[in-house]
C-alpha cells in the first residue's frame, strides 16, 4: 500500500483524463468525474453511473450529469508506488469512459449492477464538449480542462 496525497491524486485523475484521446473527449457529454478520498464500495477502483451515450435518445434532457467516481483509498491500497498508482488511475479511467460510451463487459453486465450503474471527474456539463473536474472530498469544482 501507499499513501498518494489527496492533491496528487487528483492530479493524476486529471492527467489521466487529459490523457484520453481529444476525439473522444469532444464526443463526451454530460458526465462528470469525481474522486471519492473516503473509503467506496468494497472492491471497487472506479463507479460510472449514468445512461450510457448509446442508451440515450431524443427523449434524453434535463438529467442530472452522468458520473464517474474514482476512489483513491481502494487504487492506492494495492499500490507498491506512485507509477502503479498513476498506471491503475489510467486504467482505471479508461475502463469507466468506456462505459460512458456504451462499453459493457460480461463481468459488468446489468444482473450484476442496477441499469446505469457500472463499477469500475463530472466531464462535460449538458451541450459542452470538454470535461469538467468536481473532487467529492473537498466538494470543489475546478474549471475545464479542455478547451
Amino acid at each position: 500500500m501507499i499513501d498518494i496525497d489527496p492533491a496528487r491524486f487528483e492530479e493524476m485523475v486529471g492527467a489521466a483524463l487529459d490523457s484520453l484521446p481529444e476525439e473522444l473527449g469532444q464526443l463526451m457529454r454530460n458526465v462528470v468525474v469525481l474522486v471519492e478520498h473516503g473509503e467506496g464500495p468494497p472492491g471497487l477502483l472506479g463507479l460510472y453511473e449514468g445512461v450510457p451515450l448509446t442508451a440515450r435518445s431524443t427523449g434524453y434532457s434535463g438529467v442530472l450529469p452522468d458520473r464517474i467516481t474514482i476512489y483513491r483509498q481502494t487504487i492506492c491500497a494495492d499500490a507498491w508506488s506512485e507509477w502503479d498508482v498513476e498506471d491503475q488511475v489510467r486504467k482505471t479511467m479508461i475502463h469507466e469512459v468506456a462505459h460512458h460510451f456504451g462499453q459493457v463487459r460480461a463481468r459488468d453486465a446489468p444482473h450484476q449492477h442496477p441499469v446505469g450503474v457500472h463499477g469500475h471527474r463530472t466531464i462535460g456539463s449538458p451541450g459542452l464538449a470538454s470535461p469538467q473536474l468536481c473532487f467529492s472530498a473537498a466538494a470543489r469544482e475546478l474549471p475545464q480542462r479542455r478547451t
